[in-house]
């Protein structure tokens, strides 16, 4: 059975290049768009990992949602990968390790590189 991934973004267009890349790597992929409908997906069904992106529409950032899964006993344990695509990397970097997730800049790496972190992530 392929593992589940959760990937968090309202960029259409990115989130096709997410999906297809891990979709190629034998992931099976959900794409929600904000941090409700994130949140709704994780209470509803089980995922092995998820890709946040940091900024969400609505009120939650990519953080508040990541800090709300941690908070969760359903969900403290998931493997989560946040996207940025901000140029302060290593405060950033500082605010994952300290919440359980990794930081992965947007326009620092392939596609194939980004579903290899996703399979470390997720332990295959």
């Amino acid at each position: 059975m392929a593992k589940r991934i959760l990937i968090v973004d309202e960029a259409e267009e990115a989130t096709k290049l997410y999906k297809k890349a891990l979709e190629g790597a034998g992931f099976e992929v959900k794409v929600v768009k904000d941090a409700p409908s994130a949140k709704a997906a994780l209470e509803s069904e089980h995922f092995d990992g998820a890709l946040i992106d940091i900024r969400l529409p609505g009120t939650m950032s990519g953080f508040e949602l990541l800090g709300q899964i941690r908070a969760n006993e359903k969900t403290q344990g998931l493997p989560v990968i946040i996207l940025s695509g901000f140029a302060d990397q290593e405060e950033l970097r500082t605010k994952c390790t300290a919440l359980g997730a990794e930081c992965v800049a947007k326009g620092n790496i392939s596609l194939a590189e980004l579903a290899e972190k996703v399979k470390h992530s997720v332990n295959l």
